[in-house]
């Protein structure tokens, strides 16, 4: 959404000393006047972390501005384990089988799975499909950030989180964990 607002998904910008998030915004919204109407929703990210527009900038700092859904470099999978855990971001149908296969042991006395699907409605209004994009390699980061909480936090010895992107159509699986 805001890549087609701004005509790019990427961009390398020179900054005056001292900036931060809020002016780089700042910069883009003064060429583009439809961002600033989307400010109140737009969640801005350093080095692929979420951070306050107040936050300070240093050379070679990794910026991104995204809005509830958005855009991202299209690969049909990408992955990441960490430790026992595995997580992965697909453009494909999600085969719950073959990620209980890719963590048992043969020592579990019970697997326990999680399928989010797409409903055909959002918030009372009619669905017909679902879009799936954002910026993949914050999003897995974040994936494994929870599943390593949760796998910590409540005892549990491995946890497999993947996500689709791209087109769902109603009844198809969006998430598994």
């Amino acid at each position: 959404m805001l890549k087609e607002i701004v005509g790019r998904s990427a961009e390398e910008i020179d900054l005056p000393e001292g900036a931060d998030l809020g002016s780089v915004f700042q910069q883009y919204a003064a060429r583009q006047p439809r961002l600033r109407e989307l400010a109140s929703s737009i969640v801005a990210a350093r080095n692929q972390e979420f951070a306050d527009l107040s936050t300070p900038l240093a050379d070679g700092d990794e910026v991104a501005f995204l809005p509830p859904v958005s855009g991202g470099v299209e690969t049909d999978v990408l992955e990441m384990t960490s430790g026992e855990h595995y997580f992965a971001l697909t453009r494909h149908a999600i085969d719950t089988r073959a990620i209980i296969a890719r963590l048992l042991t043969g020592v579990e006395g019970a697997v326990i799975t999680f399928e989010g699907t797409v409903r055909n409605n959002t918030k009372g209004r009619a669905t017909r499909y679902l879009d799936y994009e954002c910026y993949e390699a914050m999003a897995l980061k974040m994936l494994a950030k929870i599943g390593c909480e949760v796998a910590q936090n409540h005892a549990v010895s491995r946890v497999a989180m993947v996500h689709r992107l791209g087109r769902m159509l109603i009844g198809e699986t969006s998430v598994a964990v």
